[in-house]
């Protein structure tokens, strides 16, 4: 979990390759197009949790939320990826997108 972005999102495709590699190994790396495109992480404890994600984008631009989950114990811990078309994000969750 040490790989959680701390902004919950990635703009670049260094962070990109980085949480892919630690996560998925030798898995082929998904292009991500960083000028259209955000992704979103989220994780939670215990490899048994399920996590999705819950956002909303208003009028100004703000995508609100986050991922949800359930909060089993154990060993592990479970994670989700979103790939969204950054377009008309401005903020998240009242802070402007960081750019790397």
């Amino acid at each position: 979990m040490k790989e959680v972005p701390a902004r919950g999102y990635i703009t670049n495709a260094k962070a990109w390759a980085k949480l892919w590699k630690a996560w998925r190994g030798q898995e082929e790396l998904p292009p991500i197009d960083f000028q259209k495109q955000l992704v979103l992480v989220g994780a939670t404890a215990c490899a048994g949790n399920q996590i999705s994600p819950g956002f909303t984008l208003d009028a100004k631009g703000d995508l609100k939320g986050g991922f949800m989950s359930t909060m089993m114990a154990g060993p592990g811990f479970a994670y989700a990826i979103a790939v969204i078309n950054r377009a008309a994000v401005k903020t998240y969750n009242g802070q402007p997108i960081a750019k790397d």
